[in-house]
């Protein structure tokens, strides 16, 4: 079996690979990487599982339809759901994830879930998104009521904000996103800056503006679902002319 520090690198891997595998078609090579890193998963722990989701998971998700790979990418969604929740309710997570030796991993397991539920809610499905947003957004303003002792550190804080952010800001709906980022920043934990860089700029608040802007001028919040999907539809078709021309060519050159 593979160790923590493997199963991490693995998912370092995944996130530098499928990209470029999804940008340049090679279809057959992405299901191995992915069916190799669901598989690498079921045999680790759960903490492992979730640190490595946290890494792995990132912009590709949702270029994977671009390329054709719509549903190579629900079931990834689908199995990484299930290495999560291991057929619990959000509630059963929630009261297992408040004893005392698990407390300090529920914001990760919160970030993972974010991470599933921003590809939700940008197929379509807020509604099963719904939960885990409220969940997180629970957790994220109820900060400021905890004893310091128990509050995570802002280096693992302001992530699950801005996985906040990104999920949030998948929907279409300008004024709501609009309210709820505003409310957002309005009630948020304090962030300190602490960090060696802090006399000059504070790295962390810097990193939540950036995302929030991002998330306000990003086509896929601008554009309609319907937009957005043709879109998708389109680029894909050209991605698959490009790649037979390339490869006739390189076939006539013997390549």
């Amino acid at each position: 079996p593979l160790d923590h520090k493997e199963v991490e690198q693995h998912a370092r891997l995944i996130d530098a690979a499928v990209p470029i595998a999804a940008n340049y078609g090679c279809t057959e090579t992405l299901k191995a990487i992915l069916a190799k890193f669901v598989a690498n998963l079921s045999f680790v722990g759960e903490h492992t599982v979730i640190d490595s989701i946290n890494v792995a998971f990132g912009h590709w998700l949702r270029v994977m339809p671009r390329c054709g790979l719509k549903d190579q990418l629900q079931t990834l969604l689908g199995d990484i759901t299930n290495l999560i929740l291991q057929g619990r309710s959000l509630e059963t997570l929630r009261i297992e994830y408040a004893k005392e030796a698990n407390r300090s991993r529920w914001i990760d397991v919160l970030r993972s879930l974010l991470q599933l539920s921003e590809c939700w809610v940008y197929f379509g499905d807020s509604v099963r998104a719904a939960p885990y947003l409220a969940e997180a957004w629970a957790f994220l303003i109820d900060n400021q009521k905890k004893a310091l002792n128990v509050r995570p550190q802002a280096s693992r804080y302001v992530p699950l904000v801005c996985c906040y952010i990104r999920a949030v800001s998948q929907q279409h709906d300008f004024d709501a996103v609009a309210r709820q980022l505003g409310e957002l920043l309005q009630r948020m934990d304090l962030i300190p800056n602490t960090l060696t860089s802090g006399s000059r700029y504070s790295g962390l608040h810097l990193t939540i503006v950036e995302h929030i802007v991002l998330a306000l001028v990003n086509d896929d919040f601008i554009l309609g679902e319907t937009a957005r999907r043709w879109l998708d539809e389109d680029e894909y078709l050209v991605r698959r002319r490009i790649h037979g021309d390339l490869k006739k060519v390189m076939a006539g050159s013997g390549l």
